[in-house]
């Protein structure tokens, strides 16, 4: 639901951006890592 993701989100140290058409990364994908500031 909206409500955990939001919860997971106020607990992280940052995110990802995933493509809206993709169904995952493989293992191991490299990614660009978004900090939030601190």
């Amino acid at each position: 639901s909206g409500a955990s993701i939001l919860s997971s989100t106020t607990r992280a140290d940052g995110f990802v951006i995933v493509p809206a058409d993709s169904e995952g990364l493989p293992p191991a994908a490299e990614v660009e890592v978004y900090l939030y500031d601190e």
